[in-house]
């Protein structure tokens, strides 16, 4: 803003020293002081009110640069931090408590559960795409969170343990309890739609060019590791499902039996794989799917196990309707 400030309208050369003066220089020059100092009153008051301060003004409180909202732009940042605040210890174990996460207090909130948490978001501004993380210490797999009161969910279904009825989160009990969860929660439209982002795990689903066909198990980092173990005898039927990834045949003391009939799936999801790993050795093995068609089980042979401890992968393929030992 320009200043209303004129130090052109005192006349600093009246009175003139040796001569009579007229009394209406006086007056014109005192009110002209007057004025001007009552345009640097109101000019310096409103900066007060609305300039960004990094220490209070003599005789003032602590500084709060409240920008109201206003626009900063081109602004190099370093060592920003954001607002913190710890809720404590929080929940019931018999009941689902509503709680609330209020922007205006802080747009990073802390907690350790005590039993399960509906959170309510608060003061999200419209018009504004704005975040709040929500740390959260969950002590207890049976304990829950969900956000109440929201039309649009973007993200959830990326979320591990989220589930669609109820639009909950839950966790593990695979999990080491207690365990530290951070989410990311923001909205463009003050909170009727939100976007859920878990920042200290890997996403429950992932875009872009991987394909998964059929079932796909995680066990502590390794895909598809269930297993069966078996303990067979000559000419049993080993009817296989695809509940296991892999099935490991034996026999007692690991003797070599003369016969086996191994039976796969009549038919299954295009790239299902279950491997078939055998440490006696079977003479002649007999590998078929549920309706005993040889054809749908391709370039297998009855030695294939013959010399034992021997592995052998059958993949299926809905393009050959097959099971293929590859």
């Amino acid at each position: 803003m320009s200043s209303n400030i004129n130090p052109n309208n005192i006349d600093g050369y009246f009175p003139i020293a040796g001569q009579d003066n007229d009394s209406q220089g006086f007056r014109d020059n005192f009110t002209n002081i007057k004025n001007n100092l009552n345009f640097a009153k109101n000019e310096i008051s409103d900066l007060q009110n609305k300039a960004i301060l990094k220490s209070p003004l003599s005789g003032t409180g602590t500084v709060n640069n409240n920008m109201a909202g206003a626009i900063l732009s081109n602004v190099n940042l370093n060592s920003d931090s954001h607002v913190f605040l710890d809720h404590g210890t929080i929940g019931d174990p018999g009941i689902t408590i509503n709680y609330d996460l209020d922007y205006n207090l802080a747009t990073v909130h802390s907690m350790t559960t005590a039993g399960s948490l509906n959170f309510n978001l608060l003061n999200l501004p419209l018009g504004k795409f704005s975040s709040m993380r929500l740390l959260i210490n969950v002590t207890d797999s049976a304990h829950t969170i969900h956000f109440d009161g929201i039309s649009n969910q973007n993200g959830f279904d990326r979320v591990e343990g989220y589930q669609t009825a109820g639009a909950l989160i839950t966790f593990s009990s695979a999990n080491t309890f207690p365990q530290v969860f951070m989410f990311e929660i923001s909205s463009p439209d003050g909170g009727a739609t939100i976007n859920v982002v878990d920042l200290f795990r890997g996403r429950n689903k992932t875009d872009g060019n991987l394909t998964v066909n059929g079932k796909l198990t995680v066990t502590n980092g390794l895909i598809d590791s269930n297993l069966l173990e078996l303990t067979i005898a000559s000419n049993v039927n080993v009817i296989a499902n695809v509940n296991y990834h892999t099935w490991i045949l034996d026999t007692i003391s690991s003797a070599t039996i003369a016969n086996a009939w191994i039976t796969l799936p009549a038919v299954a999801e295009h790239g299902r794989e279950i491997i078939i790993s055998t440490l006696a050795p079977i003479t002649s093995a007999n590998i078929t799917t549920a309706n005993l068609t040889l054809g749908n089980v391709k370039w297998s042979n009855t030695g294939i196990f013959s010399n034992g401890n021997v592995s052998a992968k059958f993949v299926y393929s809905t393009t050959s309707s097959a099971w293929l030992k590859v």
